[in-house]
Parts: C-alpha cells; sequence; structure tokens
C-alpha cells in the first residue's frame, strides 16, 4: 500500500465516530502471546478477563456446561480459567471481544457466515503452525482470526458501496477482494492493516492484514504464509463467505506453500490428503464456537 492510498484510508477512518477500539480484555493476552507457559502472570489473565461481563458469563458457561460437567458448578472466573486452561480461555476472550468489537453498520455480510470463516481461519491457522513446528501457534489463531478486520472498516466507512460489493460478490461468485477494487477502490486488506496499526497490534498480525491475498512481490513471511493457505482451505470447504467461489486452487504450486516449504521440511513430508481430512473435526469445532458465541447474544449488526 502506498503512502498516499494509507494516508487518505487513514483520515477517512479517524473521522468515524463509531470506530472500534480495542478491547481492554486483549491488551494482556497480547503480551502473553510471545512467553512460555511458565512466564504467565495468572493473576493479570484473570484481572483482563474480568474486566469484560460477556466474557466472565461465557468462561462460566462453558466450564460448567455438559462438556466439562462437574459435581460442583464452577462461580468464579478464578475457577473458570484454572478449570478452561489459558488456550480455551484465550479463544473465548479473542472470540468474544473482537465479535463485541467488530460489528457491522447496515446488513451486509451474515455476522455468524464472517466469524464462521474467521474463527475457521484461526483454529486452521494454529493446526498447521503447530504440524510445521513454526515457533508461535497462537500468534498464528490470533492473525487467522484478524485477517478480514478491514470488511468491516469498509462497512463503515461507505456502507452503501460496501453493499454493492457483497451483492456483487454474491451474484457473480467472484472473490470479494476482487469486486473490492472495482467498486472501492481500496481493499479490506489496506483498511483492515490501518485499523491493525491504530489498535497497535504485533507487526506480524498486521502484515498477515494486510498481505494474505498478496504474497508475491510483496514483503510476506512466514505467518502470512500460513493465514494465507488456511483461508484458501477454510473457502475450499465451503467455510467462506456464504457462496460458491469457482477457484480452482492448487496449494503445491502456491507461493505461500513454497516459501513455507524452503523453510519447514515437516510441510513437504506432510500428508495433505489426511490434513484435509482432519479439518472435517476443525470444522465442527469453529460450528461449535460460533454457536456459543452468538448464543450469548455477543454478535448484532
Amino acid at each position: 500500500m502506498n503512502s498516499t492510498i494509507r494516508i487518505d484510508l487513514a483520515k477517512r477512518i479517524s473521522a468515524i465516530d463509531s470506530l472500534p477500539t480495542i478491547p481492554a480484555a486483549i491488551r494482556p493476552l497480547l503480551d502473553l502471546l510471545g512467553k512460555s507457559s511458565d512466564q504467565v502472570d495468572l493473576e493479570k489473565v484473570i484481572e483482563s478477563v474480568s474486566l469484560d461481563k460477556t466474557v466472565t458469563a461465557q468462561i462460566l458457561r462453558v466450564c460448567n456446561s455438559a462438556l466439562h460437567s462437574r459435581a460442583q458448578r464452577i462461580e468464579s472466573v478464578r475457577g473458570g480459567v484454572l478449570s478452561l486452561g489459558l488456550r480455551r480461555v484465550q479463544e473465548i476472550v479473542f472470540a468474544c471481544t473482537f465479535c463485541q468489537a467488530l460489528r457491522f453498520k447496515e446488513v451486509s455480510l451474515d455476522p455468524m457466515i464472517f466469524w464462521r470463516h474467521s474463527l475457521g481461519c484461526a483454529l486452521v491457522s494454529r493446526k498447521l503452525s503447530s504440524l510445521i513446528d513454526f515457533a508461535n501457534p497462537e500468534l498464528a489463531y490470533l492473525a487467522g482470526l484478524l485477517h478480514d478486520i478491514g470488511f468491516q472498516v469498509n462497512s463503515l466507512i461507505d456502507a452503501e458501496r460496501w453493499q454493492t460489493v457483497v451483492q456483487r460478490s454474491l451474484t457473480s461468485q467472484k472473490p470479494i477482494l476482487e469486486v473490492e477494487s472495482s467498486v472501492l477502490g481500496y481493499t479490506h486488506c489496506q483498511t483492515g492493516r490501518v485499523l491493525a496499526d491504530q489498535w497497535q497490534l504485533p507487526e506480524v498480525v498486521a502484515d498477515v492484514i494486510e498481505y494474505h491475498h498478496m504474497l508475491e512481490g510483496e514483503p510476506a513471511g512466514e505467518l502470512v504464509a500460513i493465514v494465507h493457505i488456511a483461508d484458501l482451505l477454510c473457502r475450499m470447504r465451503d467455510m467462506g463467505y456464504g457462496y460458491y467461489e469457482p477457484v480452482r486452487v492448487d496449494l503445491m504450486s502456491d507461493p505461500a506453500w513454497a516459501l513455507l516449504a524452503a523453510k519447514y521440511r515437516k510441510l513437504s513430508s506432510m500428508d495433505l490428503a489426511l490434513f484435509t481430512f482432519e479439518l472435517d473435526a476443525l470444522m465442527g469445532e469453529v460450528q461449535r464456537m460460533v454457536d456459543e458465541i452468538f448464543s450469548m447474544g455477543a454478535v448484532t449488526h
């Protein structure tokens, strides 16, 4: 993104009264992503989680559900965090708080479909990064979850033309990125990057948001490549944006695959057929998580 476009979008985004701010409960968790489990300050996690009533209710609801049935109900945030573990708590916090912060101004993309894709991409990103021994699978989860936050920004900048983008994508079955360029003159990758910078997200996550569709000729790193592949896999397995995209994808010839294969030998020997089969289980987990979030009323238009 050249400086002229960046400056113009930054001005337009800053002028939006309803621009979302990064949720308070997220900051401590972002700080944890670069640390090992023995370095985590559990008290800070519990304190930050307690700031959000929706997150607190969801944690208690999940740990007391039939899936985690116990003889005695857990009534405290501390008990919920200890019961579920940091990874599950992190998933709930990220999903609930970002779902609350990122709401579409007008009826456009179905929010349930949007978050189904975002959570799917998050889980596949973490799964893939774990399989190839990428250093930080949890950071890959966050990057996958937020890779399309520019959609929400676009709906705020120009709701009418954004609606045109969505409808034209549905009827033409073309990728939204392509339609955005022709209708808006900018894309969710660019507006998402501006929001990521304003939120002061980690630089590598902001790079994912900007470059996950455009690896060739861009400063694409390993995390960008992981999320790019996860995004393709989700869209190939009917977890895109609610319509069929007639795009044939050969992962082995994709530049993201080549980028990762050059560093991670495990990728070359990975059984791709088995991996895609395992995605079915992840897709079921995604739907369960989305159902949990929406049942709490955390997401509205």
